[in-house]
């Protein structure tokens, strides 16, 4: 069972609403509740390919809603909950609401090799950090001289990081604050809509 939490402001403050905590808590996993439209790739040859449809969970189709509404999420669960087929439902439907801006949604993860795995690239490479040893007044320095992680993020309107409890305590909230000086906002992640699972 997946656990989901959603913050409309943010995380680092308590501002869930008790509306969301009540549907949190009674939703119950039903194994076929809503069928995700998957497209079907043309093959070479002219013969389309099928594609299995995918069935989320009301827990499930929950989360996507929240995220496809432009709420901050964080979702966790274990091994074959279903965490990274709701990820990639995710990034389908995001993409498609922002498919006129496609550096608006900024797909992230803690390592190189979970960063493959989902189409995205390392957060310290999304950020422009480097190392991220320095303080975050220091590091939102180095990125304003960056233009490519500058523009990054300022045009980024969602930020998805797989695995973030592999990412430091202290980095994260550095990354928080470097959104905020950047962007000019007081918004942790400078307002940027976040997506974390774990």
């Amino acid at each position: 069972m997946m656990t989901p939490m959603s913050a409309k402001t943010g995380f680092g403050d308590d501002s869930i609403s008790s509306t969301d905590k009540r549907r949190s808590q009674s939703i119950k996993p039903t194994p076929t509740s809503v069928a995700s439209s998957s497209s079907t790739p043309t093959a070479s040859n002219g013969k389309s390919n099928k594609v299995a449809a995918v069935f989320l969970s009301q827990e499930q189709t929950h989360i996507l809603k929240l995220a496809q509404e432009g709420s901050s999420v964080f979702y966790t669960g274990s091994a074959g909950t279903g965490k990274s087929v709701l990820l990639r439902e995710i990034i389908k439907v995001l993409k498609k609401k922002y498919a006129r801006t496609p550096d608006a949604i900024a797909i992230t993860a803690s390592t190189g090799i979970a960063a493959c795995n989902i189409g995205g690239v390392t957060i310290h490479s999304f950020a422009g950090i480097g190392l991220g040893i320095e303080s975050a007044e220091d590091l939102a320095t180095k990125v304003r001289k960056n233009k490519k992680a500058s523009t990054r993020w300022l045009r980024t309107k969602v930020l998805i990081i797989d695995e973030v409890s592999m990412v430091d305590g202290d980095l994260f909230d550095k990354l928080a604050k470097i959104g905020r000086i950047l962007r000019k906002a007081k918004e942790p992640f400078g307002g940027i809509q976040v997506t974390f699972l774990n």
